[in-house]
């Protein structure tokens, strides 16, 4: 700003647009005020396509995080369905479970460095996480139906929804 001000003192322009016009750039202020005016960016604006493109990845985001919320849910109704069939040691040991969203800065660093640019820094592990998470919630239906009846097998739906919500925490590390 000091070197602007001696070159204008020094030429006898006095305000920033005649600098501009001096300097061959007239109009240019101009035009970004209106710009700023407008509410515009000074980037330039991206076509149709690449609008198509941005609204089908948000909305991917939008249901796959919806649907990382689907596990958490049902690990919310697992207490209720075992108070009055198992100890209350055996129910606080379920609560180990959510550990992970509270241990993912141990792997945060791994899972913002490692990522396929083409896909991006989110895509690239909510997708296969998500898809993980559907596989094994489809392949331990049947499983957590036995863990639950007669005597519930609280270590076993213990770690089984360990590994669902490492599953669920480990997009939402970071990666911007």
């Amino acid at each position: 700003m000091g070197e602007v001000r001696r070159r204008q003192a020094g030429t006898g322009i006095t305000t920033p647009e005649a600098l501009l016009e001096a300097s061959g750039r007239r109009g240019e202020r101009a035009r970004s005020t209106k710009a700023v005016e407008r509410g515009a960016s000074s980037e330039p604006r991206g076509g149709g396509a690449d609008e198509a493109h941005d609204a089908r990845s948000i909305a991917l985001l939008l249901v796959l995080y919806t649907l990382q919320g689907v596990p958490m849910g049902l690990s919310g109704a697992v207490p209720l369905l075992l108070a009055g069939k198992t100890s209350y040691k055996a129910q606080s040991l379920f609560s180990l479970a959510s550990l992970p969203f509270s241990l993912k800065l141990l792997w945060a660093p791994f899972v913002d460095a490692a990522y396929v640019p083409r896909f991006g820094k989110r895509k690239t592990w909510l997708v296969p996480t998500q898809l993980l998470i559907g596989v094994a919630m489809v392949r331990g239906r049947d499983r957590i139906e036995s863990w639950m009846t007669g005597e519930p097998n609280v270590e076993a739906l213990t770690a089984f929804f360990f590994a669902l919500y490492f599953l669920c925490a480990t997009p939402s590390t970071g990666g911007r």
